[in-house]
């Protein structure tokens, strides 16, 4: 449930205790993973195909990322990953932290 005055961008999928959020991102799998670590807070995940999965006590973080192809920005074509977190007993409050950390270590210039 959305708290009053809070201005957050999660989307409910329907589960008591579990919200969902979905960007999309111009980043290679190898920086992905390269950035992860920091962008989780340090952690503790396993990597199974296009999922992460982020421990955190006795709640989780389920990040999906999928191919979406390239984007041309000029001369240059970067590739497009659609990156889906999940998240399992986090309260909204958490969840806006986790995510303000993810994005404090994953921004570039210019954009994510």
């Amino acid at each position: 449930m959305k708290k009053e005055g809070m201005n957050s961008p999660f989307i409910r999928d329907g589960q008591e205790g579990e919200s969902r959020f979905d960007r999309e991102v111009n980043i290679t799998r190898k920086e992905f993973l390269r950035q992860l670590p920091d962008a989780i807070g340090n952690l503790k995940f396993d990597v199974e195909g296009n999922q992460v999965i982020v421990k955190d006590g006795d709640k989780r973080v389920c990040i999906t990322v999928k191919d979406e192809g390239t984007e041309s920005m000029g001369a240059l074509d970067t590739p497009m990953k659609a990156i889906s977190f999940a998240f399992d007993g986090y309260s909204e409050e958490e969840i806006e932290a986790f995510m303000d950390n993810y994005d404090e270590n994953t921004m570039r210039f210019g954009g994510m």
